[in-house]
């Protein structure tokens, strides 16, 4: 992320701070070691005093220790500290110096440090700093102690200390510049050093760029029009009058131009150099502007986004007042704009959700964020609302949290479409319990039927065979016929309860998908129907590679029950011919069937086939206790599948299922009809 321009400014006055105690570490390194180019850098310069140097080294100090505004340690306590400590001895230094001046007393500080010889270049008292550059230490020392008095706004003591210091510093370099002495020294005292104007420049600046976002240098640090305005014509300003007329001095003095047309040659530079500067500075305020524009409409077209949301979306400062409500919040809580701007965000709040506020403003003045919180709100008729809140920080220019964003969506619809849910699930689970319940019932009806109903039976059956065969020579025909009756009638109810615990079987039992081979349960079912009656010659036609996802056992049932209907049916034709096959994509993704040309059905009674106990012929016609069918239909809907049937009166009949049992490795067979 770009650095904010009031931090840039900032690092700037630490890294003046950093110079001036350089350049005053080198200049006491060339007085302890007597190197003179380190003293006053060319031999016909004024060196720079000792004292001078040690000023530099504590204000650079201050400078580099007052970066901190606000200290909260005592670490940064201890630092405000010994800036100010530094602060002051180079106003006490300064202050002391110019008494010297004015008094004309020697107060014995000049030759503290080191000794200057008498009759040093341009030097009126060894060792004594000049008295202009006195002058600029006592106010960098005042600016120092000041930096941080004063409102945030309007007039700042310490930067107009500042402006002094740079007066004195840019007199001089002029000075040296163009040659006036006047500039740079007073009369016969000890002049400024011209490495010693330029450090005060530096520092002055340092001091102005210390606290960027105060006083008037805050319009030159900010990002606004007027900012970059000034920085663009700071320089230019300060540089290119003095730049071209020492330009013009020099193509005069070269003899390039002469006197008369210097003054012309001036005024034409000047012209042709600010002419180019308007043109650039126009041209950027044109993109400035366009982007401006731009930025309007992007803000007015997320405004009108914000204000048509259903959802409530309002501003807050990290102290919890609102600042802007959308009308998805005047709809969602009640209050009008007017109403809850300005008012603490506890309006909303439930008297027992105050902490959950606190903590979720925390986390935002931490640059974090909250998704989708589910909690309640209150609204101006003092009813609560459920609410899902998103809440995000909201950040400034240099890149700190200002203020925190939230969206509160009323989910009141899916809370009570979520209660519903619960009240089917309750009712759900409460009607498997009762068909736990139920099925427990059937399980010991299963178990009474087997065992209570079979012994009857088997008497009826086994006393009605022994008064056949024991009174055979007594008995009349007609007594001979009903006992037969009676066996019949009590073989077949064998048969329908044992039809009947197939059934059940069905229903309870728990699925073991496998792959299974139909083709091959096709063939083994087909090799007993002509085991149990070999004089019949049935065609059987089974198609190979059919296959299928399910449990084996109950599609065994399956295929038992669909080729033995059409074993039975097709028993009175002479050419009787049954097929086992299917319809579609590879071999059996489509549907299975098996056809018959035996005695066929009315399609008009097609519905009855799949009910228990539902015949469409008399068991004169054809044995059976028509619970087969109902079987398949159980085992096939369990299998996710379907079973219907085809068929006309003596055409024969068609049955058709389909799977859709899921495999374990995630495959489905999903068979669809046609």
């Amino acid at each position: 992320m770009k650095t904010p321009l009031p931090a840039r400014f900032k690092a700037f006055s630490r890294v003046t701070g950093a110079i001036g105690m350089t350049a005053a570490l080198l200049v006491l390194a060339g007085w302890l070691l007597d190197i003179a180019v380190l003293k006053s850098i060319l031999p016909d310069w004024v060196s720079m005093k000792p004292n001078t140097a040690l000023c530099f080294l504590l204000a650079g100090l201050a400078l580099w220790l007052l970066q901190e505004e606000t200290p909260a340690t005592r670490a940064g306590t201890a630092r405000r500290r010994l800036a100010q400590v530094c602060a002051l001895a180079v106003l006490l230094i300064a202050a002391l110096t110019l008494a010297e001046y004015l008094s004309g007393r020697d107060l014995h500080l000049d030759q503290l440090l080191f000794q200057e010889p008498p009759g040093t270049v341009e030097t009126a008292v060894p060792g004594r700093m000049a008295p202009n550059t006195a002058f600029a230490f006592f106010f960098l020392g005042c600016a120092l102690l000041l930096l941080d008095r004063g409102p945030r706004r309007g007039f700042q003591p310490a930067q107009l200390c500042g402006l002094m210091v740079a007066m004195v510093g840019i007199l001089g370099l002029l000075g040296y510049g163009y040659g006036i002495k006047r500039l740079y020294g007073l009369a016969a005292y000890t002049p400024i050093a011209p490495p010693t104007a330029l450090v005060l420049l530096l520092l002055a600046a340092g001091v102005l760029f210390a606290r960027p976002d105060r006083g008037p240098v805050e319009v030159f640090t900010s990002e606004s029009a007027g900012g970059v305005m000034a920085r663009r014509l700071a320089l230019p300003v300060l540089v290119l009058p003095v730049a071209v007329d020492l330009l013009a001095r020099a193509a005069e003095g070269g003899g390039i131009i002469g006197e008369s047309v210097g003054g012309l040659f001036h005024a034409v530079l000047i012209m042709v150099v600010l002419g180019a500067l308007v043109l650039t500075t126009a041209a950027w305020l044109e993109r400035t502007d366009l982007q401006r524009r731009q930025a309007e409409e992007k803000t007015a077209h997320l405004a009108a986004i914000v204000e048509g949301s259903d959802d409530a979306i309002l501003s807050k400062t990290l102290e919890g007042v609102i600042t802007s409500w959308n009308a998805g919040a005047e709809k969602q809580y009640g209050y009008t704009a007017a109403e809850a701007v300005g008012r603490p965000i506890s309006l909303l709040i439930p008297p027992d959700r105050t902490q959950e506020m606190a903590l979720i403003l925390e986390k935002v003045a931490r640059g974090e964020g909250v998704e989708h919180v589910e909690t309640t709100r209150l609204r101006k008729n003092g009813e609560l609302v459920p609410v899902s809140l998103t809440v995000s920080p909201i950040r400034g220019p240099d890149g700190t949290v200002r203020e925190a964003s939230t969206i509160a969506r009323d989910i009141t619809e899916r809370k009570r479409a979520e209660m519903e849910i619960l009240d089917l699930n309750a009712q759900l689970s409460q009607r498997a319990l009762a068909l736990e319940a139920a099925n427990k019932e059937l399980e010991a009806f299963s178990y009474s039927v087997s065992h209570d109903l079979r012994a009857p039976l088997r008497s009826l059956d086994g006393f009605s065979l022994a008064l056949l065969e024991d009174y055979a020579g007594t008995l009349d025909a007609a007594a001979g016929s009903h006992l037969q009756r009676i066996r019949a009638a009590a073989q077949r109810m064998g048969l329908i309860i044992d039809d009947l615990l197939k059934l059940s079987r069905v229903t309870r039992a728990d699925l073991r998908v496998e792959q299974v081979d139909l083709s091959a349960l096709a063939r083994a079912t087909a090799d007993d129907l002509r085991q149990r009656d070999p004089g019949r010659g049935v065609e059987f036609v089974i198609a190979d590679g059919l296959s299928a996802a399910g449990d084996p056992r109950l599609l065994r049932m399956v295929l038992d029950n669909l080729l033995g209907n059409a074993w039975k049916f097709t028993s009175r034709c002479k050419h009787a011919r049954i097929e086992f096959g299917a319809r579609g994509e590879d071999g059996g993704s489509g549907f299975f069937f098996v056809k018959d040309n035996g005695a066929g059905f009315d399609m008009a009674h097609a519905g009855k086939l799949f009910g228990a106990f539902q015949r469409l012929h008399g068991p004169e016609e054809y044995e059976g206790t028509g619970i087969g069918l109902a079987t398949v239909q159980r085992i096939i809907h369990r299998h996710g599948g379907r079973v219907w049937a085809e068929g006309e009166v003596g055409g024969g009949a068609t049955l058709f299922f389909t799977l859709g049992t899921r495999l374990d490795n995630g495959e489905t067979t999903d068979k669809e009809r046609p």
